[in-house]
C-alpha cells in the first residue's frame, strides 16, 4: 500500500478526500499510471489542513501517528510542504519526493524532467523495502 502526502486541502471536499476533482489528482493518477501503479493502490493525506495559502509553521505536526505510517511500504510526498512534514514525522522512513503536480509548478513544463522523475518513481515503487532510504531523500 501507498501513502501520498499532498500539502494541504483545496477545497472543503479536500479536506476528507486530499486532492480529489481537482487537476492535481489527475496529474499524479497520470504519473501514477506511468509508474506503472493506479491511484486506487493509495491512501492521499494533507500535511496540513488549512486552506489556502500555507508555511511551514500551518503543518499539523502531530496529524497522523507514525503507528499509522507503519502500515504502508511506500510513501510519496508532493512538494516541500509535504517533504517537511515528512521530515518531522517519519524519521527514519524512507520516502519518494515529487513535486507538486499543480499546474502552476513550471517544472512539469519539462518533458525530460518529467521522464526522469517517473523513471525514478517507478524504480522507488519496485523496489524492495530494504534499499537505501538516502538514494530516495535527495531533492530532484
Amino acid at each position: 500500500m501507498i501513502l501520498i502526502i499532498a500539502q494541504n486541502p483545496k477545497t472543503e471536499l479536500n479536506k476528507v478526500m486530499p486532492l480529489f476533482g481537482t487537476k492535481s489528482y489527475e496529474t499524479l493518477a497520470a504519473w501514477l499510471e506511468k509508474a506503472g501503479h493506479s491511484i486506487d493502490e493509495c491512501d492521499i493525506v494533507n500535511a496540513c489542513s488549512k486552506m489556502g495559502k500555507i508555511t511551514k509553521k500551518d503543518i499539523d505536526l502531530r496529524h497522523h501517528g507514525l503507528g499509522v505510517m507503519s502500515l504502508y511500504d511506500k510513501i510519496i510526498v508532493l512538494g516541500n510542504i509535504a517533504a517537511y512534514y515528512a521530515e518531522i514525522n517519519l524519521w527514519n522512513r524512507s520516502y519518494f519526493k515529487l513535486p507538486h503536480p499543480s499546474g502552476l509548478n513550471r517544472k512539469l513544463n519539462d518533458k525530460k524532467y518529467i521522464h526522469h522523475l517517473l523513471s525514478n518513481l517507478k524504480d522507488y515503487l519496485d523496489a524492495e523495502n530494504s534499499i537505501n532510504p538516502a538514494l530516495f531523500r535527495t531533492r530532484i
